[in-house]
């Protein structure tokens, strides 16, 4: 046998595994059962592993990749796949090398059963390397004892001596095995990746300006005396800001819906403060309320927009959010007539990559993380004619999510905490 070959076999395995990673399915495989179009992606992808005896390494040598493809294939996408690819890498063994039916078919069909039948009734254990390891090492076992107990085709030598088919068994559990290790780092980054993400979150709410809360109670303690009736009313804003709030942190989209209530819940507790001096003009098409936004995304910027920009101003001013579609983009705008800012405090706050808490910087990140390079954050100011950030991003419904809308880390994890139906 040739190590080369056998090399190759193990780069191109790696590779197909390395491919799963990159598709819809990685977000579902937590999930008992398969969407139709997970299980077709791994369809295609199992066959092609099955196809790698055929056309990258036609001599047979201790790595067998049609029974590392159906073993994974049943493990990873369940029974209806493993047991058709079971079928289909039977058909071309058969056909194309003249191996025998019984023997062959026999084993194939089990291994892709018996790895569906652990996915759908233990998800969680069918996806562990152990697991793979020991059915696809099962599996060339059993090929072997068909081997030497059935009928074999005319012309037809089945095997070695059982030391090398201890050994081959041996490296195809191993290769059942290093598919499931990719999954399972891959899963493992998308994991990482996801509470980084979550934490920037939490940073923004952290960063909520403490002095809100305390101008909010300030403001109804002076209602209590001034106008009690009013307390309750002050009293339900604030609580509805805070709560809505805390609800958003653990989902990397919600609809444009859910961000505008937290805005208004804010804005109503700091009209409360302010009273005249803060003027709120929105501009929101109804019928983009339903697209989907990272959540914290329009809070900060109206927070921002309110300190910096019109409290310091003697009369206050207006503060407008806008949402536009753009073609195949939503276009969110905060601006104010405020103070304005410098030109280097501008480019400093655009720029900042730095761990310090900004929300500008925050939310920057945010948006790479998710959108890749498919988003523009702007914001332009000048000294005493206010300021105006506008972030342009995919316009994505709740019930389409286009497949280079987003970052492919990202994708997987919004679309793990989305119905099927969003991106179906």
């Amino acid at each position: 046998m040739d190590i080369f070959e056998q090399l190759e076999k193990v780069c191109v395995l790696t590779t197909l595994a390395f491919i799963l990673t990159q598709t819809k399915l990685m977000a579902n495989l937590h999930k008992p059962k398969l969407p139709v179009r997970d299980r077709i992606t791994a369809l295609v992808v199992f066959l092609a592993m099955g196809l790698l005896e055929e056309f990258v390494a036609h001599q047979s040598g201790l790595i067998n990749a049609r029974i590392v493809a159906v073993c994974a294939a049943g493990l990873i996408a369940g029974p209806a796949v493993g047991v058709v690819v079971g079928i289909a890498i039977t058909a071309l063994a058969c056909t194309i090398d003249h191996f025998p039916l019984p023997a062959v078919g026999t084993s194939m069909i089990v291994a892709g059963l018996i790895g569906g039948l652990l996915r759908s009734r233990l998800p969680a254990m069918a996806l562990r390397p152990s697991i793979g390891f020991a059915l696809g090492a099962g599996t060339s076992i059993l090929r072997y004892i068909l081997l030497i107990t059935l009928p074999m085709a005319h012309g037809y030598a089945p095997t070695g001596p059982v030391p090398l088919e201890i050994a081959k068994a041996i490296v195809q559990g191993a290769g059942v095995a290093l598919i499931l290790v990719v999954l399972g780092k891959a899963r493992e980054q998308d994991s990482c990746v996801r509470a980084a993400s979550m934490a920037e979150v939490r940073a923004l709410q952290a960063r909520m300006d403490p002095h809100f809360l305390y101008n909010a109670l300030n403001t109804l303690s002076a209602l209590s005396v001034a106008d009690p009736e009013a307390v309750p009313v002050a009293a339900s804003r604030l609580a509805h800001f805070m709560r809505a709030s805390l609800d958003q942190h653990d989902r990397p989209l919600i609809p444009l819906r859910e961000e505008l209530e937290v805005v208004n819940a804010y804005l109503d507790v700091e009209s409360l403060r302010l009273g005249k001096r803060l003027i709120v003009e929105r501009d929101v098409d109804a019928s983009l309320l339903s697209m989907l936004v990272p959540p914290f995304l329009l809070q900060p910027l109206v927070e921002n927009a309110i300190r910096h920009g019109l409290q310091p101003k003697p009369n206050g001013g207006v503060v407008r959010v806008a949402a536009y579609a753009r073609k195949e983009h939503l276009e969110l705008r905060v601006s104010d007539d405020g103070i304005g800012m410098p030109q280097d405090i501008r480019i400093d706050l655009i720029n900042s990559e730095t761990g310090r808490a900004h929300a500008i910087g925050l939310l920057r990140r945010r948006l790479r993380h998710l959108y890749g390079d498919h988003f523009i954050f702007s914001l332009t100011s000048e000294p005493g004619q206010g300021a105006c950030a506008t972030m342009r991003i995919p316009l994505i419904s709740i019930d389409h999510i286009p497949d280079n809308a987003l970052s492919s880390t990202a994708g997987r994890e919004v679309r793990a905490a989305l119905p099927a139906r969003s991106y179906a």
